[in-house]
């Protein structure tokens, strides 16, 4: 990129200035007036599509990915190991709830059996028998139809807790978005003031080989370029990491530089907490998912139980059995079997206690953690609410420091066009302006990032 903005700057300064100089001189080159104006024209196509090279050379060709947010947040949707295994448990679940409702529909079994029996008749005789086999439960204890509700609620809280994990996704990703936003205005401020320090240097290297400035004036301008060229080197620094971070959420490759094609905007937001409370209490997927868990946890202690109720079972067997002697002869033998049957475990060891016991202590460490989950929310909105109201004073704190300091550059612009100012002076308060209005968008920032918790704590991103 460098090396094409090098171009691009040559390409400028030949293009304007050689020409002119051309002009200037109509015949440079000592040749024919013919010949001249030919190797004119080649020159500027030469330099014109050397320019025209750098400017439609994609970003790309130098390992540099340009991402907008929406770009950003549907390569995380769709490339993120953490979500597709939140959609893989979704899946479980969903056949969780298959299995669970093929209890209330018959087993059918068929078998067939062929022998042949040799040395205790007279002859070998054959036998082929064949069997079919219905069983039904009409009743076991209530786990049946505890089981179906429970593979409900476990799928209920998949889906909550992949819901969950989108939203911690795309809120991550969000934040990483405009910190890399804020990350490039940042080394563009800091080039802008390392600019202005080489200036300063300039200027007062200039009144010392006049004997208008004193050695220690350098030193002090020498060292103030030394930190503008550091801050500099770090706010670059601070770029690259946060693009490193932008790009593993993404996962894409670490030596791609990622720039965020965006800008720093709000909106004013509402913070009302009662409103804000009832809103979370119905949206939160934390809350879906507990209090999925805890309704699975319930229907799991009525499982535990019917384990330990008697259950009904109906059977059907249909037999079919034909002899053959010599190979010719055939002895029909059908016949079927209808009946009920009745269980009940009257002792297993104590194993069906143990299983509702565990059931039920399941179930109060799910009720407690439900209670937690409220109580965490409560203060998580709170907190949201507070965060975003002061990051709104503060903005509105920087939007005043920004008219303040426009105004000075305005009266800067003025003074200079007089000639009451000097360049430098104007520039200087260019930089002021420009400091001002990045500490607005940090201001910015910081209420997006606001804004983004707040939305979090309500259940939305």
């Amino acid at each position: 990129m460098r090396y094409i903005e090098s171009l691009r700057a040559s390409a400028r300064g030949f293009f304007f200035d050689f020409p002119r100089a051309v002009r200037c001189r109509r015949n440079p080159f000592g040749i024919f007036p013919e010949l001249c104006g030919v190797i004119r024209g080649l020159i500027k196509a030469g330099l014109i599509a050397v320019f025209l090279c750098g400017v439609s050379c994609p970003r790309a060709c130098a390992g540099e990915i340009v991402l907008t947010l929406e770009e950003a947040l549907l390569t995380a949707l769709k490339d993120n190991r953490q979500l597709a295994q939140g959609r893989a448990e979704e899946e479980a679940a969903r056949a969780g709830v298959s299995l669970a409702n093929s209890a209330v529909l018959p087993a059918v079994d068929i078998s067939g059996t062929l022998g042949m029996t040799r040395g205790l008749y007279s002859k070998d005789v054959g036998e082929l028998s064949e069997q079919v086999s219905v069983r039904q439960y009409l009743y076991k204890g209530g786990a049946i139809s505890a089981a179906m509700r429970k593979s409900k609620f476990d799928l209920s809280a998949a889906q909550a807790s992949l819901s969950r994990d989108k939203q911690e996704v795309l809120l991550k990703v969000k934040k990483s978005f405009f910190t890399l936003v804020l990350a490039e205005r940042y080394r563009r401020l800091s080039r802008f003031i390392a600019v202005s320090a080489k200036r300063h240097l300039d200027y007062v290297s200039e009144l010392h080989r006049r004997g208008q400035a004193s050695e220690s004036e350098i030193i002090g301008q020498r060292s103030s370029l030394r930190s503008a060229m550091y801050l500099y080197s770090s706010a670059a620094t601070q770029k690259k990491s946060a693009g490193e971070i932008l790009a593993n959420l993404l996962y894409l490759k670490s030596g791609d530089e990622i720039t965020a094609a965006g800008r720093l905007r709000y909106a004013f937001r509402d913070t009302a907490y009662d409103a804000a409370f009832l809103k979370a209490a119905a949206s939160r997927p934390e809350l879906r998912l507990y209090e999925a868990e805890e309704r699975s946890a319930e229907e799991a202690v009525k499982i535990a139980r019917g384990f330990g109720r008697p259950s009904l079972k109906a059977t059907l067997d249909y037999y079919s059995s034909n002899r053959l002697a010599s190979g010719t002869e055939k002895n029909d033998n059908d016949h079927s079997v209808a009946g009920l049957t009745v269980s009940w475990p009257v002792f297993d060891g104590g194993q069906a206690r143990a299983e509702v016991e565990a059931a039920i202590a399941a179930l109060k460490a799910s009720q407690a953690q439900r209670q937690q989950v409220i109580k965490d929310i409560a203060t998580e909105l709170r907190q949201a609410c507070l965060g975003l109201q002061d990051s709104l004073e503060a903005l509105k704190a920087a939007e005043e420091e920004v008219k303040v300091y426009r105004d000075n550059l305005r009266a800067a612009q003025e003074k200079y066009r007089r000639g009451i100012a000097s360049l430098l002076d104007m520039q200087d308060a260019a930089l002021k302006y420009e400091t001002a209005y990045f500490k607005k968008e940090q201001a910015v920032y910081a209420y997006m990032i606001a804004g983004m918790d707040f939305d979090k704590a309500i259940g939305g991103v």
